[in-house]
This record gives C-alpha cells, sequence and structure tokens, in this order.
C-alpha cells in the first residue's frame, strides 16, 4: 500500500525551490509522511522538514484537517484546508500565526490539489 510521490510548490518570498514529498502508509484512515523541502536558490543547500501526517478530518469543518507531528513528538500542527478556499485555511504552527501562510498549508494544498491526499 505505500506509495510515495513528490509535487513542486511555487516559490514564496525566501525560498526558490520548494517541493513536498508524500509516503502513504495507509488510505483508512489517512496516514503516512510529509517531507518539505526548501532552498532560497538552485545552488544554496536544501532544508528539510518530516512529519507524520494524520488525517483528523471528523465532519466538524468544512474541509480537510491534518496533524502533522514532528518525530519525537514535541512539534504537533493541527492545519485546515477550507473547501471554501485557500483564503481561509489555517495551521497553528508559529508561521501561520505571524504571517498568515506557511509551508504546512503549501505543501498539503499541494498534494491535496494533485490528489495525493485522498483516500483510496
Amino acid at each position: 500500500m505505500n506509495s510515495v510521490v513528490t509535487v513542486s510548490l511555487p516559490p514564496n518570498r525566501t525560498h526558490a525551490v520548494r517541493s513536498a514529498t508524500f509516503i502513504r502508509v495507509s488510505a483508512r484512515p489517512l496516514i503516512g509522511v510529509v517531507e518539505i523541502r526548501e532552498q532560497r536558490s538552485e545552488r544554496s543547500k536544501a532544508k528539510s522538514s518530516r512529519y507524520a501526517l494524520r488525517d483528523d478530518s471528523d465532519g466538524e469543518y468544512t474541509g480537510r484537517m491534518f496533524r502533522l507531528t514532528k518525530p519525537g513528538g514535541r512539534e504537533r500542527y493541527w492545519t485546515i484546508l477550507s473547501c471554501k478556499g485557500d483564503e481561509y485555511d489555517s495551521c497553528t504552527c508559529r508561521g501561520f500565526e505571524a504571517f498568515g501562510v506557511c509551508k504546512h498549508i503549501h505543501a498539503l494544498r499541494g498534494l491535496l490539489e494533485e490528489g495525493h491526499l485522498n483516500e483510496e
């Protein structure tokens, strides 16, 4: 059942090269690993962040809710992708709280829009 997909993400204000890789472990409930890679330029060293992903959608929200947990479990974020559009997305991370957008939303939105976060 394991599958691996990578999607390119659009550049943001600080990183020119960005991608998200999803390794599916289970389809119901949707469980896997997400790795977000970012580089300031083509020549710079890439930074990556890896998270365990679980779909925590329960019908309460008009969209999908994902729990992202860093290895060791000390950092945990909930990212909500709204059915109403990306301007309604939210995340509990510091980046979203400070800037209103974050790498978690960009990565999950990119994977979802290409059909990789659907339960099969």
